[in-house]
């Protein structure tokens, strides 16, 4: 892969948390859990942590599922009101 190519699939802490939704301070929790994996840091006592966007990817949640409705004539659905009999 070519160099500048790797540059694209390499993100800060910053552009991490926008991605995934999450906190940046959770985003150094994981790391100092071991939870993540960080490419590097960048020089200086508060350089920030560079990730790979395909780890940053894999933290996402899922989309919750969206809630089943009944289908008409299906069963146990009514089509008949309460009057009719």
């Amino acid at each position: 892969m070519p160099k500048n190519a790797e540059q694209h699939n390499l993100v800060g802490v910053a552009e991490a948390a926008r991605i995934t939704g999450l906190d940046r301070r959770t985003l150094h929790r994981k790391v100092e859990r071991g939870e993540l994996a960080a490419v590097g840091k960048l020089e200086g006592k508060t350089g920030a942590y560079i990730f790979n966007r395909a780890d940053i990817e894999a933290l996402i949640p899922p989309a919750p599922a969206a809630p089943a409705t009944p289908r008409p004539g299906a069963a146990g659905a009514s089509s008949s009101s309460p009057d009719a009999a």
